[in-house]
């Protein structure tokens, strides 16, 4: 029933949902259908039940907003709930079996969110938020300072520090192994076939647009004709009204077409570009000022788009090609019949459980296909927005950690990375040292060779001015004051800080006091938000959920 409804709403305006929208529908769905179900379990494991009585009470008391926004149930402009509760009783004394379909609708609905709240109710019931975390929460967005610094980037020790022995590589790699965890990983060999349409296909769009551009020439309303014709879905029904546009906004083809069009009502021949053919209509003209001050043209303008794309039976034909490859490669090997094919084999990035497959992005049935297959079995032809693809497992690795070979390269990088900003350190400390020595801020920045930056007012939660989000350059700053005014050397992420204090304005307290309330139920709906989402994610993995929708639809 949800499928019916949902893709009602996806062909509603004779709109025909693509690929990737018939994908996400099924998805969502499937997720929706599974997280209601685990739902159920929980609840039933820890006896939290709805009883009919309080659906009903609840189905009186507490429309939905849509009901409420509903004019039907309106007095004087605003929700009159008599009107919905007679509605009710209306629908319940019916035997018309759509009536009867509302109601019982309407009930699971009602059902599923009130056994939602209390489950929710019971796994939060622990979180708690006292006044001094809320009066923390409020300096640290209250409070704000402003410093002067001076930075000594790592960068600068490029050429000092360019290489690191493995033996290091190696040393890390093990002190710091747990970061580089990785899950169990899918890897896919495929080939992609593109969706090109074929010279039939291609004639039958410049037919098309001809015919149109004849019609307009004619003496035919173009904006009438945008409507019916037009194969942009988005200005199509607005009579192919595109609005105003200037240079860069458009493809080359279509701005060259349009500024080559002099007068209002100026209809241009047909020309083709990246999305097909298009006939221009000019419906308005002006000159702006762009951010250098100079003049430049703005044009308004509708459009009629006959788009150049792979016909049903072309798509079809094609599928077919790639059915045949699948046969003759689990004859041949793949790399032998995609080439009898003039295709060649690419192969995935490794990835986990339930994320995108590279490059076909969202697609349920083949992520599972590749953990649940076996190596060298073959995918069902995946059909994407633009191609077709074919897939073969390649392997799948066991969750553990990453190879050392696979991550000596970024091991490298962050290795070399922090030595350059340990020798920003050193050298920042030394210029430190000579303020402690009696040298002046400003002396030690001209003995450094770094200007002196200023981050004007900011806030514990940042950013700080050019430092941006460096906890250690904030946590730093915010420990200066009038009789501390100067920092030692700070290592940060990128480099090296030497800090002065310029001002600090405090966060005014007597704010605080009258919304302490309102400042501590936002941060238990915050604490309380984050605890759920971890609870649904957990209860996810944790579950053994078998999917058969490649059964039904296909992988």
């Amino acid at each position: 029933e949800s499928y019916r409804k949902r893709m009602q709403s996806l062909t509603k305006d004779d709109h025909e949902p693509t690929d990737q929208e018939l994908e996400q529908a099924r998805n969502d769905i499937w997720n929706n259908m599974t997280t209601v179900t685990l739902f159920n379990q929980e609840a039933a494991k820890h006896g939290i039940l709805v009883t009919d009585a309080e659906v009903a009470d609840y189905m009186r008391q507490a429309p939905p907003k849509e009901i409420i926004d509903s004019k039907e149930f309106a007095t004087d402009g605003k929700f009159d709930i008599s009107k919905y509760q007679m509605w009710l009783q209306q629908l319940a004394a019916s035997t018309d079996p759509r009536a009867e379909g509302i109601i019982s609708d309407f009930e699971t609905q009602i059902r599923q969110q009130l056994l939602v709240t209390r489950l929710q109710d019971f796994v939060l019931s622990n979180v708690r938020i006292t006044e001094e975390d809320a009066k923390s929460s409020f300096l640290d967005r209250n409070d704000s300072i402003d410093v002067k610094y001076i930075f000594i980037p790592g960068g600068d020790f490029d050429s000092t520090v360019t290489s690191v022995p493995d033996a290091d590589l190696q040393a890390r790699y093990e002190k710091d192994k747990e970061q580089f965890k990785q899950p169990e990983m899918a890897i896919l060999n495929y080939v992609q076939m593109p969706k090109t349409p074929s010279d039939a296909d291609l004639g039958l769009a410049k037919l098309s647009i001809d015919s149109i551009y004849q019609q307009v020439k004619a003496g035919a309303n173009f904006d009438t004709l945008a409507v019916y014709r037009s194969e942009d879905p988005g200005s199509g029904k607005k009579g192919g009204d595109l609005g105003w546009f200037g240079e860069g906004r458009m493809v080359p083809e279509f701005w060259t077409a349009t500024s080559n069009l002099k007068n209002i009502g100026d209809i241009s021949a047909p020309f083709k570009s990246q999305f097909g053919w298009h006939i221009i209509k000019l419906t308005g003209k002006r000159t702006t000022k762009g951010p250098d001050g100079k003049e430049k043209p703005e044009y308004q303008a509708s459009h009629i788009l006959i788009l150049t794309q792979a016909s049903g039976q072309t798509v079809a034909e094609l599928e077919q090609k790639m059915n045949n490859l699948k046969l003759d490669a689990e004859k041949m090997g793949l790399a032998q019949a995609a080439s009898e094919y003039g295709l060649k084999v690419d192969t995935t990035r490794g990835f986990p459980k339930g994320t995108n497959v590279p490059p076909i992005g969202q697609n349920e049935q083949l992520n599972t296909f590749a953990f649940t297959g076996k190596p060298g079995e073959f995918s069902d032809v995946v059909p994407t927005r633009n191609a077709l693809f074919l897939c073969q497992i390649n392997r799948t690795t066991p969750a553990g950690y990453t190879p050392f070979n696979d991550i000596k390269d970024r091991i490298k990088s962050m290795v070399l990375r922090e030595k350059r900003v340990e020798l920003a350190q050193k050298r920042g400390q030394e210029l430190a040292d000579q303020m402690a020595r009696g040298k002046s801020f400003e002396e030690v920045a001209a003995l450094s060779g770094k200007p002196v930056l200023e981050t004007g007012y900011f806030v514990r939660l940042g950013p700080a001015g050019k430092a941006g989000y460096d906890q250690d350059f904030i946590g730093a700053a915010f420990g200066l004051s009038l009789s501390k005014p100067y920092s030692k050397a700070v290592a940060g992420r990128t480099g090296s800080y030497i800090i002065k204090f310029v001002d600090l304005k405090p966060a005014n307290l007597a704010l605080f006091t009258p919304h302490a309330d309102s400042l501590t139920n936002d941060l238990v709906n915050t604490k309380k938000k984050d605890m759920w989402s971890r609870w649904v994610n957990s209860l996810k993995q944790n579950a053994k959920i078998e999917d058969f929708r490649s059964a039904y639809y296909g992988s």
